[in-house]
């Protein structure tokens, strides 16, 4: 049987219909403080991911469904598949609307997860690339740059030319 997910005895329903201030109070002491000041940083990144948000469903509500352009121009056109005019236009907005939604971009790796964000793709610069991070309820009351690590494992291969000054005289044969 697969294990419910509570936080901190809750659901995950009753976390996202608490209100931010009581939210607040179930989460770690660092994290707490970070979001009652509630920089100027994290006020943006709230304002920019609820108008992504926003646009998302937007998106939804409108039938952005991938694989309706492939209907439309077989189904459009002249017989050697030319369109013209409006069709052409219907086709092209469609080919927009059917890719799908760009995740968000942030620098910002201290923002905590919120309730709002459970299901969400964001994407978080670890100092060379964006990570690919899908937010899930288990990530809630952490922060973002837990998630994209910045160092990688390092890998030493075996000893070469050039390795120490003494392998330069080493013959290859």
């Amino acid at each position: 049987m697969a294990k419910k997910f509570s936080f901190y005895g809750k659901t995950l329903d009753e976390v996202q219909a608490l209100p931010l201030d009581e939210f607040i109070k179930l989460i770690p002491c660092k994290q707490r403080r970070m979001l009652k000041r509630m920089n100027y940083q994290a006020r943006k990144f709230l304002e920019k991911f609820r108008k992504h948000k926003a646009k998302e469903k937007l998106r939804a509500a409108h039938g952005a469904v991938p694989g309706a352009a492939a209907q439309v121009t077989a189904q459009g056109g002249a017989a050697q598949g030319v369109v013209q005019g409006s069709q052409a236009t219907a086709q092209k907005k469609e080919v927009k609307e059917s890719k799908p939604a760009k995740p968000l971009r942030t620098h910002f790796r201290e923002m905590v997860i919120l309730p709002e964000m459970v299901g969400s793709r964001i994407q978080v610069y670890d100092g060379k690339t964006f990570i690919d991070i899908n937010i899930i309820p288990e990530m809630m009351g952490h922060r973002l740059g837990e998630y994209a690590i910045t160092t990688k494992m390092v890998k030493h291969g075996g000893p070469g030319i050039g390795a120490t000054r003494g392998s330069t005289a080493v013959d290859l044969k």
